[in-house]
């Protein structure tokens, strides 16, 4: 039976991702929905793992959107999959503490509930009080829903499962770089034109892509969301590597999670993910070989990219360094027009800037010189959820790259203290962890925390430049880490609870 709704659930989202695509007929795309929904449910309330699963496989394929259904009113099919998973656990988590008289939410439970609660009624309420567009307002907020997450997460690791959860993580980064590396495979040789074909599906349809196409220099893109999986698959691949070096899956998931990393073509990702892979050789490896064989290894592929680059007149070397010296182009409070959608890469609205990079770069800091003047009439409070900078010249958006800005911006001092408290504490512990000044669960010895470590540092540093730790995708590597610091299933799963096979 659960199979069977597991297969089913699947199959309705692939089918309503695909009439999304094809703008096919309301009337199939409500029943399809109808019946996802009666599936999903089923399949959560009969086994919690099956839906968690299906939730973060599609956290970490399907971007920032989770776009590919709306539901009446403008719901997207994330929300509607994740609002089963949530509501489910709360309703086992209330009965529990109904029975056992103690309501056990583990190390971080009641810190992510609390946030959950508090950073949506004051500032989703402050939004509106100020006149923001309740849309707008709604659209905003409700990615600190995501922290109730968290609960569905405690409900299994009281019933034993902890090791699953941290293995389904992997499995979703390795789901999401074999999706990118089919992209890459089908677009790169021109089987499947990127503009306008799969520009118009990815961030047209479906939401998933940022920016597709080619850079003025003529180098590809494929600039999709969900390049934040690739670093923390990165981090956790690496941590598998360097316990044991011989594990050939895991170079194969290596090699080709730096592959899709180098094709994103953005210097976050590639900073973040570089910056994972040395944060676990340096702090995860029990041994110097270890370590060096991933260095060389690395070398090797980049080598091997490099040569087998050559043949078709790419050089590796020159696709790296023009971005990467992008980096110290540009900036500057330069007026300029509005950014048309869908406009080339090639053409840049500025006058003076040139180049992509240099456009970036631009953008960015007079994105910083318009949220800081607001920041300084409300520097506590904010403008709440939702909150449009008017005189911002690049677009009427509430979302803006520079996250820590952004909620400073909307929720003052008060809520990015609030906010930050979270991952800055799994942050801390993961090293009080790693040196052997925190209780872990078992079967997580301290070398285990460094990818960890370096997943939080990463997102964290990443997030600073791209507004991903404000939504749920982006905040869900982060809640996952509980599954690592957290000693709440250590004791043993719950007897009340019939143990089945762990799937897969």
């Amino acid at each position: 039976m659960k199979w069977a709704l597991a297969w089913l659930s699947v199959v309705l989202i692939i089918a309503l991702t695909c009439l999304q695509i094809v703008d096919g007929p309301r009337s199939v795309e409500l029943a399809a929905q109808a019946v996802l929904v009666l599936a999903f449910a089923s399949l959560t309330i009969i086994d919690l793992r099956f839906g968690v699963a299906i939730a973060l496989v599609e956290l970490a394929v399907a971007g920032a959107g989770g776009q590919w259904t709306l539901f009446p009113g403008g719901i997207h099919g994330r929300i509607v999959l994740l609002g089963i998973i949530t509501l489910r656990a709360t309703a086992t988590i209330v009965v529990r503490w109904i029975q056992d008289r103690e309501l056990r939410l583990g190390r971080y439970g009641r810190h992510a509930a609390a946030l959950a609660v508090v950073m949506p009624l004051v500032w989703m309420s402050l939004g509106i009080v100020n006149g923001n567009d309740p849309r707008d307002v709604f659209a905003d907020g409700d990615g600190q829903f995501f922290l109730a997450f968290s609960l569905a997460l405690i409900v299994l690791m009281r019933d034993g499962h902890g090791k699953w959860i941290r293995n389904w993580v992997l499995i979703a980064c390795a789901a999401n770089a074999l999706v990118t590396g089919l992209i890459i495979l089908i677009s790169a040789p021109g089987w499947v034109p990127l503009e306008p074909t799969l520009r118009q599906i990815l961030a047209d349809k479906l939401l998933v892509g940022n920016a597709i196409g080619y850079m003025p220099n003529g180098a590809y893109r494929l600039y999709l969301a969900s390049g934040l999986y690739l670093q923390v698959g990165l981090a956790l691949t690496t941590g598998a590597l360097v316990r044991d070096w011989r594990r050939v899956w895991a170079w194969a998931l290596y090699a080709l999670l730096w592959v899709d990393v180098l094709a994103s073509y953005t210097r976050g990702f590639w900073i973040g993910s570089a910056l994972a892979v040395a944060v676990v050789l340096v702090l995860g490896s029990g041994s110097r070989r270890a370590s060096g064989l991933i260095v060389a290894g690395t070398l090797a592929l980049a080598l091997a990219g490099g040569a087998v680059g050559s043949v078709g007149g790419f050089s590796l070397v020159d696709y790296v360094f023009d971005r990467a010296a992008s980096t110290l182009a540009g900036g500057g409070s330069i007026p300029g027009p509005t950014p048309q959608p869908g406009q080339p890469l090639s053409a840049s609205p500025v006058p003076g800037v040139d180049t992509a990079g240099e456009l970036s770069n631009h953008v960015r800091v007079v994105q910083a010189q318009i949220l800081l003047g607001h920041i300084q009439e409300r520097p506590l409070v904010g403008y709440g959820f939702g909150a449009i900078a008017s005189d911002y010249p690049y677009g009427t958006i509430f979302s803006y790259e520079l996250s820590y800005l952004d909620l400073w911006y909307k929720t003052g001092l008060i809520g990015v203290a609030l906010f930050m408290s979270f991952p800055l504490r799994l942050l801390l512990d993961a090293f009080r962890g790693r040196f052997g000044r925190l209780r872990l669960p078992d079967g997580v010895d301290r070398l285990a925390c460094a990818p960890i470590i370096a997943i939080l540092a990463s997102i964290l540093i990443v997030g600073a430049t791209n507004p991903y730790i404000l939504s749920a995708f982006g905040l869900c590597p982060i809640i996952m880490c509980i599954a690592w610091l957290d000693p709440l299933a250590s004791p043993g799963p719950d007897p009340r609870v019939r143990q089945v096979a762990t799937w897969p």
